[in-house]
């Protein structure tokens, strides 16, 4: 470019900036909104998995943080979805993130997670 090309005055330059500003927030927004469709069909596969499992919302809050359905369904979610680990931990009452991600790492071939798991998988396929 030219430098004897002039660049816009002072309100070309303005409008420029408010719409540069414009496009920040509406991406802001696509993601925010992205964010909540995926908690969304996140919160719609854990309530599948937990009646396919026969189990509850009482269920999350008696049950202990490893036992062997938790797993399978923070497994299971982990497999089809890009579930995280900070809301797997929440809903789900696991405690910490961190312990979600050694829980599925460590523990899916205990035959009572194996086999919930398996029962999740086979429901979800048919």
């Amino acid at each position: 470019m030219s430098p004897s090309l002039p660049l816009g005055g002072k309100d070309f330059k303005a409008a420029l900036i408010r719409d540069q500003a414009l496009r920040a927030s509406a991406r802001a927004w696509q993601h925010q909104g992205a964010q909540e469709i995926n908690e969304q069909t996140w919160e719609e596969m854990t309530v599948w998995a937990l009646r396919a499992l026969g189990n509850g919302e009482l269920d999350l809050a008696s049950a202990r943080k490893s036992a062997p359905w938790k797993v399978a369904v923070a497994l299971f979610l982990k497999e089809r979805s890009q579930a995280s680990n900070p809301w797997l931990a929440q809903r789900l009452k696991i405690g910490r993130a961190k312990y979600v991600s050694r829980l599925v790492t460590t523990l899916p071939q205990r035959p009572a997670v194996l086999a919930a798991v398996t029962q999740l998988r086979g429901k979800w396929a048919t």
